[in-house]
């Protein structure tokens, strides 16, 4: 949202009338008192400000006339993007220059000194002019940090101000501009003020953006040195009665917003009393939190009992009464909060000021406050990870997209990097780094070393050379190291060479390098797998024994299922935990490659409707992947009814079908880059005890990189039946792939046939639904094995999100965050109908763990 302010610098013309001679000098001298006494005063009060002057080429600090402020470049705070003048400037100077951002999709300038914990109050000033000379100004985001702060929108208007009042969490804060593809990002000028411990309302986990400061009855804007903290106080006059006093307003020395004197000095009101004044505090989103405060102080010195000044003062356009026969204090400043309210569907919030009715003036008021309140819950990464990778950035002399947070905000999590976000706020760690292919050279950094939550790291195909650095066997949890296709690596250290070939195997090194072998000839036993599993439930890291007697020589009670992989086996750990183990089958037409991709894949994604990867085997004789056990086995056996798995109802097939485009949309959408599965069948969604859907095998899954391509060229994979026609006609997948596959299933679920009719012409069931839709008789279309048992109008909702998913058209597919919104909708709209009644049909199910 917008907060526009004039910058028009305030002038004042002071005539001149020259002394006698004998006084010059005197005058003079009186006068450089003054003005050096003055720079003092002000340079006591500046201890703390940063203000940048963006763009500036060159030259030196220099102050500003109108207030004395002290500007600088901004060639220390940033490192990106490129110094540009505006066409016009009728401003002040440090209007005339901008630092605009054409490259990246965030650029962020970093704000130090400031002191972790402390409040600041950080403006950011946009002043387009014309500087690109396309009369076109942009949309784009800033953050602070991580986090959201504002969308910058210029319009037609030739400036903007945004400001925020923010917690610092370290000895940095990071302002980033945030491409949204909607015009190149810039900005004029970034300024810093320390806020002491002022304005509690703000806090870590949450800023204060600021949307207007308005100081009545004022004759003119007043900042800086007139407000030490240099906030500005713009000045509303128009239409009111003016209130003004000489005598010192008492504002306290630990007052919460310690409101200038020259503010509260002055007011407005109005003669009538049954006159109300209304104030568009807030306009904002719907559903927005917003801050308001109010300060008052009475100018007037009332005869009591014979005047009184009581104010009623009501929220919602004078629909909520939020205080009554409210008297400010004479000569003292109060103030009267508004907060933890929301925005309703108008995205406007009114507070309206009545006269009480026993009052004999009207209502006054000195000075307002608004804010949307900015949550700041988005993980930072860990301190020590940043420096880490900020010394491999440095030493590789990598670009990319590595600008601000790693792994923070998810959306833009940097190229190559995967995250660990704790979900207890803890710091965000980063997981896995793929700079495979990056064209790096000389040795590898040791400070990839300090990255000690590591457990993929994928070196390959580079021109790296010497020795790997010991440090990288002393990282606990790293499982995965991939340094194939550099011919001059040097030697691998002792410690990771044992690693590999003891009794315990936690870690492969892919291209198993030479230097090892002495050592893997000596070490050669007989091999009892173990697999790492690292525990989402209580973060620690267990042990469990997979022996090959029991589990790997396929004894029939332990036989659960079988897929293109391979055999899956019913294994459990040390602690009986049950657990899934997909054994690579040598007949198998997958191998390493895929089973590298999915270890890959799901180390970095996580999501309650994907099946968790609890760990594996890289042994490549007995190549393993093991999940988290789903007790309900698959989708297609209860629509086909086999394994004794029971029938699903209409309500709990729709809720699967929900479950599922929720893990889908993850992936196309969740994670950057985006996921395609290239796999989507009934048979690859598994069931829990709780019936909570969850998708599995990505052996096939490719990442999408949507800035270079809109589909990808891949050899075959998926499954005959579910595949879209595209990928058959011209050997392309992308996500809306997917969506087709979804779509067959969906048309499973709702119709509970198979993939292919049993018929002579073994009828494909597109082809078998569109015969039933013409008839338009959904008895004939929903699994006839619930008998009538469903709701009618969601029924035909659900086959028409099916025929969309499965159009022969690209451009007619829903997306499935399209799909997941509908049938949300279909579940929400029959909650709502059956009046609550149903439970297991929740949008968002609680998970429970299953014994």
């Amino acid at each position: 949202m917008e907060r526009r302010q004039n910058l028009t610098p305030f002038r004042a013309r002071i005539g001149w009338q020259q002394p006698p001679c004998r006084f010059f000098f005197f005058i003079l001298t009186f006068c450089m008192v003054q003005l050096f006494g003055t720079l003092l005063v002000r340079a006591q009060f500046q201890e703390g400000f940063i203000s940048i002057d963006c763009g500036l080429v060159g030259g030196s600090d220099y102050g500003d006339h109108d207030n004395g402020l002290q500007y600088t470049g901004d060639s220390r705070y940033i490192d990106t993007g490129e110094n540009k003048n505006v066409s016009e400037n009728r401003f002040a100077r440090r209007y005339g220059t901008l630092r605009s951002f054409p490259n990246g999709t965030r650029n962020c300038y970093r704000l130090s000194p400031v002191q972790s914990g402390n409040k600041y109050l950080i403006r950011a000033i946009f002043t387009y002019g014309n500087y690109d000379g396309k009369n076109s100004s942009p949309t784009f985001d800033l953050h602070i940090g991580v986090n959201f702060w504002t969308t910058v929108t210029i319009g037609s208007d030739p400036d903007l101000v945004s400001e925020i009042i923010t917690v610092s969490r370290g000895n940095v804060i990071q302002v980033c501009l945030v491409n949204t593809g909607k015009g190149t990002p810039f900005i004029s000028v970034l300024l810093l003020r320390p806020l002491d411990v002022m304005y509690p309302f703000a806090n870590a986990s949450q800023s204060l953006d600021m949307y207007r400061r308005s100081n009545y009855g004022a004759e003119r804007e007043l900042r800086y040195p007139d407000d030490p903290y240099d906030r500005i106080w713009t000045n509303v006059t128009e239409d009111f009665l003016l209130l003004n006093t000489t005598s010192e307003v008492d504002v306290k020395e630990d007052d919460a917003f310690r409101v200038p004197s020259k503010v509260l000095q002055t007011a407005v009101s109005d003669t009538r009393t049954d006159y109300n004044m209304t104030i568009q505090a807030v306009r904002g989103s719907p559903g927005e939190r917003i801050y308001v405060v109010m300060h008052f102080a009475e100018l007037l010195k009332l005869n009591s009992p014979n005047e009184s000044r009581q104010m009623d003062i009501k929220g919602l356009d004078g629909n909520v009464r939020l205080f009554e026969n409210y008297s400010p204090p004479y000569l003292r400043v109060d103030h009267i909060e508004i907060a933890n309210v929301a925005l309703d569907a108008s995205g406007s919030y009114n507070v309206s000021i009545y006269a009480s009715s026993s009052s004999t003036c009207s209502f006054t008021i000195n000075a307002l406050e608004s804010f949307i309140v900015r949550p700041m819950n988005e993980s930072e990464t860990d301190d020590h990870d940043v420096s880490a990778i900020e010394d491999i950035k440095r030493a590789f002399k990598l670009s990319r997209n590595w600008e601000a947070d790693p792994c923070s905000p998810r959306n833009y999590t940097w190229q190559g990097v995967s995250c660990n976000y704790s979900g207890d706020s803890g710091p965000a760690r980063i997981i896995s780094l793929d700079l495979s292919s990056s064209n790096l050279d000389g040795p590898i950094p040791t400070s990839i070393g300090n990255l000690t939550a590591l457990v993929t790291l994928d070196l390959s195909n580079n021109n790296l050379t010497g020795p790997v650095p010991d440090i990288l066997g002393e990282l606990q949890s790293l499982q995965l190291l991939n340094l194939s296709r550099n011919e001059a690596i040097g030697a691998i250290p002792q410690n990771l060479c044992e690693k590999m070939f003891k009794g315990a195997i936690s870690l492969s090194i892919y291209g198993d390098p030479k230097q090892c072998e002495s050592l893997k000839s000596n070490k050669r036993k007989k091999i009892i797998i173990t697999i790492i599993i690292v525990s989402q439930i209580n973060k620690t890291r267990m042990l469990g024994r997979v022996q090959e007697e029991m589990t790997m020589l396929g004894k029939e009670k332990y036989q659960i299922g079988k897929g293109g992989f391979g055999t899956v086996y019913l294994g459990n750990l040390n602690d009986g935990t049950n657990v899934a183990v997909k054994v690579l089958s040598s007949s198998s037409l997958q191998g390493s490659k895929e089973f590298e991709a999915e270890v890959l894949l799901l180390g970095r994604v996580h999501h309650k409707n994907l099946v968790c990867l609890l760990g594996y085997c890289a042994d490549s004789r007995h190549l393993s992947l093991v999940y988290e056990y789903m007790d309900n086995k698959t989708l297609k056996d209860h629509l086909s009814g086999i394994h004794d798995a029971s029938l699903l109802n209409w309500n709990q097939r729709v809720n699967i079908a929900l479950q599922s485009a929720q893990g889908l949309d993850y992936l196309h959408n969740g994670c950057q880059p985006p996921i395609i599965h290239r796999d989507i069948k009934s048979s690859n969604i598994l069931l829990n005890c709780e019936l909570v859907a969850k998708l599995a095998d990505f052996g096939l899954s490719r990442t999408f990189n949507t800035d270079s391509a809109t589909h990808i060229t891949t050899r075959f994979g998926g499954t005959p039946g579910y595949l879209a026609p595209e990928y058959f006609q011209n050997d392309i997948i992308n996500q809306k792939g997917d969506v087709y596959s979804f779509g067959i299933v969906l048309l499973e679920i709702i119709t509970g046939q198979p993939l292919y009719q049993n018929s002579m012409e073994k009828t494909h069931i597109v082809k078998w639904i569109h015969s039933k839709v013409q008839n338009g008789d959904i008895n004939n279309i929903i699994d006839p094995k619930l008998q009538g048992d469903f709701d009618i109008n969601m029924a035909w909702k659900v086959v028409e999100i099916a025929m969309s998913c499965t159009s022969t058209t690209l451009e007619e597919r829903m997306t499935m965050t399209d799909v997941m919104v509908q049938l949300k909708e279909c579940l929400d709209s029959f909650i709502q109908s059956s009046n609550g009644t149903f439970v297991f049909g929740s949008a968002t199910p609680t998970i429970l763990l299953c014994g």
